[in-house]
């Protein structure tokens, strides 16, 4: 049997959204549901709307058609901190104006952490790390003067196991393809924009058994951004979001809200507010920024729940614009 050191089991309870119950035909691979980017994260993770940096390949690539520089993002987080700090979500992304639009590039890599191989008698005979690399390459065009499309491809690699032939366990790796697809719609007289995302398109994936594959966690996303103030000193972003699951159709929505409060462009709070019945979230989320406009540079912390009576989350991101 696996004796897995708080690894997987503590990461499907700590992140599984609640779109995905646990059961069979459930998607197999949660990597490409996490969300990066430390700023909207503290806005309640609602960022389809937004998508003005290199994360835009994860949250809208329509967004990055409206990009005037090169970016780059990057983020850690500790998913299970004080139960498994060896669970970590590290995401690293670029994005450059090209091609009459925006091109980008992410990777994501999820990392489960290590686990004990453990025989009947209880002997352990070896360990092994499990995790999920996923990189991305997005596009974003102009249809209209304020109509974006925009799209990315996908390759997931998923490794839960090796083989185990004292087990008789087939190697645990899944390979998949996938894409996104989005629109971004701004009306600059209102200060508005709208976004509109279907997420993780694709082959399904399969592991050890291939009579049984497994989908991948395909989900849509809409929402508004509504920049309130936007003057020299002051700016006020208001977010809101709706995620609909495409696996299982009757689950609920997830809603969420956000705001940013910017003052000079230096230094931004934000909060935020996820309201996810079916994945027992129904909490702030809240953070912070700064930018350091001497080397195009900022730093972003915000704090995230999981379910309840679970430790929250914190992510820490660095961003680079030139």
């Amino acid at each position: 049997m696996f004796h897995c050191r708080y690894g997987m089991v503590a990461l499907l309870l700590l992140l599984a959204p609640s779109a995905f119950a646990v059961s069979t035909g459930a998607p197999a691979s949660i990597a490409p549901l996490l969300t990066p980017n430390a700023r909207a994260a503290g806005m309640g993770q609602a960022f389809v709307a937004v998508a003005d940096d290199a994360s835009a390949t994860f949250w809208n690539p329509g967004g990055l058609a409206w990009q005037t520089k090169p970016d780059i993002t990057l983020m850690y987080s500790k998913l299970a901190e004080g139960l498994a700090d060896d669970i970590s979500y590290n995401y690293l992304a670029y994005s450059k104006p090209m091609w009459g639009g925006g091109a980008g590039f992410s990777i994501l890599f999820l990392n489960l952490g290590e686990s004990d191989i453990v025989l009947e008698d209880g002997e352990t005979i070896d360990q092994f790390n499990s995790f999920d690399f996923i990189p991305m390459v997005s596009y974003g065009a102009l249809l209209t003067p304020n109509l974006a499309y925009g799209a990315s491809f996908k390759f997931i690699y998923s490794k839960l196991s090796p083989q185990i032939k004292e087990l008789g366990i087939d190697d645990g790796t899944g390979i998949s393809v996938g894409g996104d697809v989005s629109l971004l719609y701004r009306m600059p007289d209102w200060n508005l924009r709208f976004g509109l995302l279907v997420q993780n398109l694709g082959l399904d994936i399969v592991y050890n058994d291939q009579n049984q594959a497994e989908p991948l966690p395909r989900n849509t996303k809409a929402g508004v951004a509504w920049y309130a103030f936007d003057s020299v000193l002051h700016h006020l972003l208001l977010v809101a979001e709706v995620t609909k699951d495409l696996v299982f159709l009757d689950g609920d929505v997830i809603d969420k809200f956000g705001l940013e409060y910017e003052y000079y462009d230096m230094a931004a709070g934000r909060i935020g507010y996820i309201y996810d019945t079916e994945g027992n979230i129904t909490d702030l989320t809240y953070g912070v920024g700064l930018n350091i406009k001497s080397i195009n540079a900022r730093f972003d912390y915000a704090s995230v729940p999981q379910a309840e009576g679970l430790p929250r989350v914190n992510r820490f991101a660095l961003g680079f614009t030139y």
